[in-house]
Parts: structure tokens; C-alpha cells; sequence
């Protein structure tokens, strides 16, 4: 219970301090590919009973914060890992659209439909309790991804023209 509260205590310092400003960006030119790679293999024991694919075989690199990015690509793969079921599909597409990326996460999602997606990337916000049983957090992950894209002057949204869940970054 002290690790989970701790974890809690660190993200709403962490969203605090990018909503209010106070976090800086340290801007510098590195693989996405890389960072996406590093997180997927990170997270191959908890995600064995689901498929990862990602292709890397085209190298793409931004200019961005490393460290606010790679916490960014966590989040997105720790959410896709805890709500797709046994035997779904998780996809990650980054491709450079112009001068922009755009980072998309896909996952197969039991009853997208009942989920209300203008509350999605809201600060506490979790489904409910038939949802999100058995599954650890606070429903503010997708909120601190929302503020990490903002502070880079992205835009973080849910795609509708996909059945399964699809958040992206461009």
C-alpha cells in the first residue's frame, strides 16, 4: 500500500508540475523508434497473453523531451496492457506526417462502446468498477499524457474511425 500511495503521490506532483507550468522542457533530437522499443520490451512479461506488434523498421525521430515522451509512451502502454484482454491485439503506428509525428495506440477494448470518451483523458477518471476491477491505478495516467502532449503543443485524442481503443499523438 506505501509503493501504490507513493506512485500516486509522484504523479500528481508530476501532473501538478506540468499543469502548472512548472515543469521544462529540455528539448533534443532522438528515436521514438528507440523509446517505443525500450517500453514495449519493458512490459513483454506483463503483456504475454496479448499480441504486441509494432513495426520499427522505419527509424523516426522528433525533437522532443526524452524523458516526459518516454513516461508519455509508458503510460499509453501500460493502459493499453491492463485493458485488453487475453488473446487481444495491441498496435503502435508512428509515421511523420510533415514536420509532425503522429504516435498512435491501439488495443482491442471488451465494451468500447460504454465508454464515455469525453471523460477520457480526465484527471481521475476510471470506467466503472466492472471495468477497471482488478486493475491498479488512479484514472490519472491519460490525464498526465494529455498535459505531457499539450506542453509540447500536440494534440492527444481518441480516434472514432477505429473499433478498438485509439489514442494518438501528432
Amino acid at each position: 500500500q506505501a509503493k501504490r500511495l507513493d506512485s500516486l503521490i509522484k504523479s500528481l506532483l508530476s501532473l501538478a508540475k506540468v499543469e502548472e507550468g512548472e515543469t521544462k522542457i529540455n528539448y533534443s533530437e532522438f528515436s521514438i523508434t528507440k523509446i517505443i522499443q525500450d517500453e514495449i520490451n519493458e512490459f513483454k512479461s506483463l503483456a504475454q497473453n496479448k499480441k504486441l506488434v509494432y513495426d520499427n523498421s522505419n527509424e523516426v525521430f522528433i525533437s522532443a523531451d526524452v524523458n516526459s515522451i518516454s513516461q508519455l509512451v509508458t503510460i499509453f502502454i501500460d493502459n493499453a496492457v491492463k485493458y485488453t484482454p487475453n488473446g487481444g491485439t495491441i498496435k503502435i503506428v508512428t509515421e511523420k506526417v510533415g514536420k509532425n509525428t503522429k504516435i498512435q495506440f491501439m488495443n482491442n477494448c471488451e465494451d468500447i462502446d460504454s465508454i464515455n470518451t469525453k471523460k477520457l483523458f480526465d484527471r481521475f477518471y476510471r470506467e466503472d468498477k466492472a471495468r477497471s476491477q482488478g486493475k491498479n491505478g488512479y484514472g490519472i495516467g491519460l490525464s498526465i499524457a494529455k498535459s505531457i502532449v499539450e506542453m509540447h503543443k500536440g494534440k492527444i485524442e481518441r480516434s472514432e474511425e477505429h473499433t478498438s481503443e485509439l489514442q494518438s499523438l501528432a
